[in-house]
């Protein structure tokens, strides 16, 4: 946050009062907000590691565009049309 400080007429003013009005209903900085952030930071590091779990516990499973219901080939040769040759990201 920041306040724009001015000089007029040899007497100084604030252009942003309201945040002034803020910063005062809050309290600025003390074992209030330190408390705060420790609660919130508590609660965060657990819900990021919920975010990041299946990136690093999921399984690699193969993966491939399913087949018309009316197409009569095998999982073979479907994989060998619908699949680019060299391309590792859609088959494992």
């Amino acid at each position: 946050m920041t306040v724009t400080v001015s000089e007029k007429n040899g007497s100084v003013s604030k252009e942003n009062e309201q945040e002034e009005d803020i910063m005062d209903f809050v309290g600025g900085e003390g074992p209030w907000q330190r408390w705060l952030f420790v609660i919130i930071i508590t609660c965060s590091i657990p819900d990021a590691g919920h975010n990041f779990a299946m990136s690093f516990l999921a399984p690699n499973l193969d993966h491939w565009c399913s087949r018309p219901p009316d197409f009569n080939v095998s999982i073979e040769e479907w994989k060998a049309v619908a699949l680019p040759p060299n391309d590792k990201h859609c088959s494992r």
